[in-house]
């Protein structure tokens, strides 16, 4: 099911070279340590059985592991030397995450979970950048709550649109009085930039933006503020997607002013486009800003090349990336030797909770009777984070094929190098593991096998 119907669906870069404290128990502290910001966790549920807790920071609108730590009598320490400011994230599970801001001249932060949710009932104290964070949250969720209601109101479209627009100004009032609460802080600094001052003057959208400002990568804002910005300036009355290629160049030219922010950005842009299908911007971006001549002050990183090359892996001809998996029954799939004892293999990634793949399995199961004993092998990739729920699943769908999943749900590894943002999503190889063949329906996958098979 597509997350989203807008242009974008941005996932965003990682960049190397932080300086972070490792994970200490609690009962061993270096005499002598100056630790620089501290997260002191206390757990009251008594049912909670977990061992360790994840610290991970954000990149826009992706998180990465940044550090662990055990579990010692329903308290748990993260002591960190030199923290980037921006919003991190912890908790025992990915999909279940607690988001907050660490600013390094507060020194530290205390965190109460007193139920098992780590994302509604953890609570923190100590923290004014948190508080004024919360507080931005709660404003938001009662403003997207507004905006439903307003939808699904039965009104003309004219007098809805009116009404949407009043919430907007309303939230944008709400949101500039949190933000002169503490202008000093870096929740201010996100909030100020939520929403452009000048949102439909292409050539002052970014003013109010410092591209030499690196905290700004720990938020999802400069993403929000790219999509918003492709919506409104990205065709600006060109055809195809020169628009979108000119609006690229623009945000190039104004945020080469430091190489991780810069870098950030045409991440965003590469995946946003690759994200909804527009791979002709996708490849105008890495032909001519990662791997191209384009000129510029900034070098671009080698991960970000690295990330490039993913999505190239992802083209038909290519070989997408391998990966290794359990089973149901908790036997490791790989993916290279699968496709390399078949004629043709297709990844297939779907959920248990995704009604449009339920409706696509009768045609699979069809097409893999057929064909199954001519070399054709499935292997279903699940996007869940219940196991019980996936197993029985595949039981009462009758999934005969090979099924695996890392039950992380859209933060499967394999998810995410696939860059799979909807299901379902096949993906069909040969057996060199070269692309041959990608699509959104069973039937479309039956067709192309109904001409190629031998």
């Amino acid at each position: 099911m597509r997350l989203y119907a807008a242009l974008f669906f941005l996932f965003l870069l990682s960049c190397s070279g932080k300086s972070v404290e490792s994970q200490k128990d609690l009962d061993s502290e270096e005499k002598g340590q100056i630790w620089e910001y501290e997260i002191i966790g206390n757990i009251s549920n008594e049912g909670f059985e977990s061992e360790k807790i994840f610290l991970y920071e954000t990149e826009g609108k992706d998180i990465f592991l940044l550090d662990t730590a055990s579990v010692n009598e329903g308290r748990f320490v993260f002591r960190l030397t030199k923290p980037e400011m921006g919003i991190y994230k912890i908790g025992i599970h990915r999909h279940d995450l607690h988001d907050f801001i660490i600013n390094p001249i507060e020194e530290k932060i205390e965190l109460v979970l007193n139920g098992t949710s780590f994302s509604r009932q953890m609570k923190h104290n100590f923290s004014e950048e948190n508080d004024l964070y919360g507080q931005y949250q709660l404003e938001k969720q009662k403003h997207n709550q507004r905006i439903s209601a307003v939808k699904r109101e039965k009104l003309d479209r004219k007098t809805k649109l009116l009404k949407i627009r009043n919430e907007q100004e309303k939230l944008k009032e709400i949101e500039k009085g949190l933000a002169q609460k503490n202008p000093e802080l870096f929740a201010a600094k996100i909030i100020n930039i939520a929403q452009s001052p000048h949102r439909f003057d292409k050539d002052r959208y970014w003013n109010d933006i410092d591209f030499t400002d690196e905290s700004l990568i720990h938020s999802s804002m400069l993403n929000d503020r790219i999509q918003d910005f492709m919506r409104s300036h990205g065709k600006g009355g060109l055809e195809g997607n020169d628009g979108f290629m000119n609006a690229v160049d623009f945000i190039y030219a104004i945020s080469n002013k430091n190489e991780r922010v810069m870098n950030f950005m045409l991440y965003a842009m590469m995946e946003g486009f690759y994200g909804s299908n527009m791979t002709e911007v996708s490849s105008y971006i890495i032909d001519n800003y990662i791997y191209g001549d384009a000129c510029g002050t900034q070098e671009v990183s080698d991960l970000i090349k690295q990330k490039a090359q993913g999505i190239r892996s992802l083209e038909i001809g290519q070989s997408p990336p391998n990966f290794e998996i359990n089973d149901e029954e908790g036997k490791a799939v790989r993916f290279d030797q699968v496709a390399g004892s078949n004629s043709y293999t297709a990844l297939f990634f779907w959920a248990s909770w995704c009604h449009k793949c339920e409706n696509e399995i009768p045609m699979l199961k069809t097409t893999y009777e057929t064909y199954s004993s001519q070399g054709f092998e499935v292997i279903g990739v699940a996007l869940d984070k219940d196991e019980e729920a996936w197993r029985k699943s595949i039981q009462t769908k009758e999934c005969n094929w090979i099924n695996v999943s890392q039950l992380e749900e859209w933060q499967s590894p394999v998810v995410k190098d696939y860059r799979v943002n909807s299901t379902p999503a096949f993906f069909l190889v040969n057996d060199k593991k070269e692309l041959v063949f990608k699509c959104r329906s069973a039937a479309a996958l039956n067709n192309w096998l109904s001409r190629n098979i031998n």
